[in-house]
């Protein structure tokens, strides 16, 4: 089977590959990627038409191509999914999806990990709406970490994984029932925690089990 990622930024590419990697070695995957496409909607603070032509080019050239599923993988563009499945039979995954639906269950004191005050309240926000009715007897713990963004743009990698790590550790010893790693490119800083007491949860990992059994699933294996 083959998979094919919609990518708007390189940062985000090896977190995707190592998922499918370590979950399901067999899956093939593929990458589109227009970093530029996220450029513009940070100058413009919106997804605008331009930004929209681009991701639509992106995912027909996905369509054309001899994937057997696509996986969009920027955020920014996961509300646009709906629409983009009426141009094609082939099944399409936002990124964000599994990992919100399984964050949700877990209801009381979700640990959240953002790298700046926005994302935080918003991925709070995005589980919330995943829970549907449940959503009003929700808790969430925060932890903003900023200096991890700045590892990551400096280039040190390392550096951001364990900032990472660190305050996922943090949630953790405040009593999170689970704790959601918000961007894709978090996902490296599990490799500094090793076995947790509680769920500590990834897009890439959620993602990629969500696209394997969707698959399956279709091709009747």
């Amino acid at each position: 089977m083959k998979v094919a990622m919609i990518q708007a930024t390189y940062r985000a590419v090896e977190p995707m590959v190592e998922a499918f990697r370590q979950i399901t070695p067999e899956f093939e995957t593929v990458q589109f990627v227009n970093e530029q496409m996220l450029a513009a909607v940070n100058k413009r603070g919106h997804v605008g038409e331009a930004e929209l032509r681009m991701f639509t080019r992106m995912m027909l050239e996905a369509m054309e191509s001899d994937a057997d599923c696509i996986l969009v993988c920027c955020s920014i563009f996961c509300s646009y999914v709906p629409l983009m499945r009426n141009f094609t039979d082939k099944p399409i995954v936002a990124i964000n999806e599994p990992m919100l639906a399984r964050a949700g269950e877990f209801r009381q004191n979700i640990g959240v990990v953002s790298t700046t005050p926005t994302s935080g309240p918003h991925t709070q926000e995005q589980i919330e709406k995943a829970m549907g009715e449940h959503a009003g007897s929700a808790s969430f713990l925060h932890e903003i970490i900023p200096e991890a963004a700045a590892a990551l743009k400096a280039g040190d990698g390392e550096r951001h994984d364990r900032i990472v790590a660190e305050a996922s550790r943090r949630l953790i010893e405040k009593g999170a029932s689970c704790v959601v790693l918000s961007q894709i490119t978090m996902a490296g800083g599990k490799r500094f925690l090793g076995k947790t007491p509680v769920p500590v949860l990834t897009s890439p990992e959620e993602g990629a089990r969500a696209v394997v059994e969707l698959c399956k699933k279709l091709s009747g294996k």
